[in-house]
């Protein structure tokens, strides 16, 4: 039998499962008509909500802010029911997208002392927002989907339903009107991962990198036209291409991102050199750009002309053939990344960011180097390679899912000792199979819009793999060390910003020591937890026994952990690097969630670097990163081939 704390929970996940487009449809009709019962005709109602806007969120937020107190006043169901009274008191009387936004940030921002609660997955909340944009039944107001047949290669990228449900619940998480550790460099780092991916899979699918837009005065080149269900839902406007925006931050955005830019070279940002550690300096003045540029509680007191440039940029392009009940995809965080326009604008919105980066000294990383050493050589084809980077896949290693698998133990048994110096480059062990190949393919999985209505989508998914690394301690004494992974396609070695982070973790090693270290894609700091296999079954019915604290929801979807690759198979530099955990600071991984990408909710954000360390920095132009790779004894790399089946 249920207990009562299940039953209430499962109300809630009920309430997140009701179908919103009717009652968007009755809310405006009431806006419009003035029939809103204590609402007096003309008040401060918002038609259509976005949470790129800094009213509306504030409003939201002060809502949820509400909610968590009112909860903390009667600790436990009294707490809950409270809440849940409040918000169906709300029902009819406020914007139905607003009160759902309050809700989620509710739950995913409330004290972790009350019984779990849990936001269903994105396929049941807004099933209408994530249909696919081409489907055989479309109405063809646009000929393909963006009005471009090469970015219509891009759709399931964009519109995967996880990856939209990830940058939605990012800015849950780092809410624009609260203050989180380090929310300003959090925002520019995580959009240039993004960016670094969606370039990496363009390439892949033989399509040119992003091209920046970064000046209104000209036209938005590629539409976009959103799938029936999503326009139906009383949101959403189509966009064709060559439009123009036309508001008030249009007119003034190239004067506005000169300013940004020219404070930025006259030193405006530069790091406070009275605060004696480096690493503090460097995140504490990123931290405030960033701020700045979403806008941010981050930014301070701060406001120049380019506070809030990023959803200033938002904002003007999704009233772009907007009306008064419904604007473009950009003006929602569910709905923003489906639009080419979205990476455009955020890859000028990066390179703000960039140019501070750019004024930093050059990245010095042999100062602080731990006394490590991994082995490098070449390969057969000249390129560079280390032995001590072994890939396996998971598959091939018997007892890997079996409770108790000890996988460091394995490593020593099958890689260290007498095998300490064997080339495992791809299966010349015996006992084990190694991979210098790893696989993906395409999956499709079900959205289901209404009982009459489901979508098929595709989604990436990837063959399950986990690495054994061999580190040599060659010093007296036991290392707390953190270890580094990162990927990037081998074209673009040399482009810092390209390098793909893929994990962050921590690892003791005894005093002058050889030890192997294991290491599963789904424990990657970068998803998501735990690592959700099949998206179109995780969470989409409520299930007292698998629920989870809602803070497990944020970070990059498990399955999209790896670049697709191609049918011929890409290469990637695959590159560890072993930095001293003493001087890191970083804390215990969180049980859920992402590290890299959401921190740890309850303390500051446990790695003392600058995000995406070591790659924050440009590099000596004599010594690039290949070289510097090459230098370091406690880093190395080798080539991975990512093949698509």
């Amino acid at each position: 039998m249920a207990t009562n704390e299940e039953l209430l929970a499962k109300e809630i996940w009920d309430m997140f499962a009701e179908p919103t487009p009717p009652k968007r449809a009755a809310w405006i009709s009431a806006v419009q008509t003035g029939n809103m019962p204590g609402m007096a005709a003309g008040s401060d109602a918002i038609v259509k909500f976005s949470d790129f806007n800094q009213h509306h969120l504030k409003k939201a937020g002060a809502l949820a802010d509400h909610w968590i107190a009112l909860e903390q006043k009667s600790p436990g169901i009294a707490g809950v029911q409270s809440v849940v009274d409040a918000y169906r008191a709300l029902e009819g009387h406020e914007n139905p997208d607003l009160l759902l936004y309050a809700l989620t940030s509710y739950v995913t921002l409330r004290p972790q002392d009350g019984f779990p609660l849990q936001v269903p997955s994105i396929l049941i909340t807004d099933p209408d927002k994530i249909a696919p944009s081409h489907q055989e039944d479309r109405d063809g107001a646009l000929g393909v989907a963006v009005g471009s047949a090469m970015e219509t290669k891009m759709d399931w990228f964009r519109e995967d339903p996880l990856l939209n449900e990830h940058h939605a619940h990012w800015h849950q998480v780092y809410r624009g009107d609260v203050i989180k550790d380090r929310q300003g460099e959090m925002f520019f780092y995580m959009h240039q991962q993004m960016l670094a991916r969606y370039d990496t899979e363009r390439m892949g699918q033989e399509v040119p990198a992003v091209v920046p837009f970064k000046d209104f005065s000209n036209a938005v080149a590629v539409g976009y036209a959103a799938g029936p269900d999503v326009r139906l839902s009383n949101a959403y406007t189509p966009r064709a291409p060559n439009q123009h925006a036309n508001d008030d931050f249009a007119a003034n955005q190239p004067d506005i991102l000169s300013e940004a830019m020219s404070d930025i070279a006259s030193g405006m940002y530069d790091m406070n050199a009275s605060t004696s550690e480096i690493n503090k300096r460097e995140t504490e003045a990123i931290n405030v750009l960033g701020g700045i540029i979403e806008p941010s509680a981050a930014a301070g007191a701060n406001q120049p002309s380019y506070y809030g440039y990023h959803g200033g940029g938002h904002m003007s392009i999704s009233a772009i053939n907007s009306n008064a009940n419904a604007a473009g995809v950009m003006s929602n965080t569910v709905t923003a990344i489906r639009d080419v326009i979205f990476w455009e604008w955020h890859k000028g919105v990066d390179e703000i960011g960039q140019a501070w980066q750019d004024r930093s000294p050059v990245q010095d990383l042999a100062t602080d180097a731990p006394p490590v050493k991994m082995r490098k050589s070449v390969d057969a084809h000249g390129k560079a390679y280390s032995a001590d980077i072994i890939v396996c896949k998971s598959s091939t290693i018997a007892g890997i899912d079996a409770a108790g698998f000890n996988g460091d133990a394995f490593g020593e048994t099958n890689f260290g000792g007498a095998q300490w110096n064997t080339d495992f480059a791809s299966g010349i062990n015996g006992a084990v199979s190694t991979a210098d190949v790893l696989n993906t393919k395409m999956a499709s999985g079900t959205i289901t819009v209404s009982p009459a209505k489901a979508y098929t989508y595709p989604y990436l998914t990837h063959d399950p793999f986990c690495f054994f690394i061999r580190v040599e301690n060659t010093s007296v004494r036991t290392l707390h060390v953190t270890v580094r992974i990162f990927i990037v396609l081998e074209q673009y070695e040399n482009e810092r910003r390209k390098w793909i982070e893929l994990d962050k973790f921590l690892h003791d090693l005894k005093p002058n020591s050889k030890s192997v270290i294991f290491r599963r894609d789904r424990q990657s700091s970068v998803i998501r937890k735990p690592a959700v296999t099949d998206p179109s079954t995780h969470n989409t019915h409520f299930n007292p026994d698998d629920i989870n604290e809602s803070d497990c929801t944020c970070g990059w979807p498990y399955h999209l952990l790896l670049p697709r690759g191609n049918k011929t198979g890409m290469p990637f530099r695959l590159m560890v690097m072993i930095t001293d955990a003493a001087i890191d600071l970083v804390g215990p991984e969180p049980d859920c969630g992402s590290l890299s990408f959401c921190g740890a909710r309850t303390s500051d954000y446990p790695d003392k670097r600058p995000l995406g360390y070591p790659f924050n920095r440009k590099f000596d132009a004599a010594h690039p990163i290949s070289a510097t790779i090459a230098s370091m004894d406690n880093m190395a790399s080798r080539l991975i081939t990512i093949k698509e089946l």
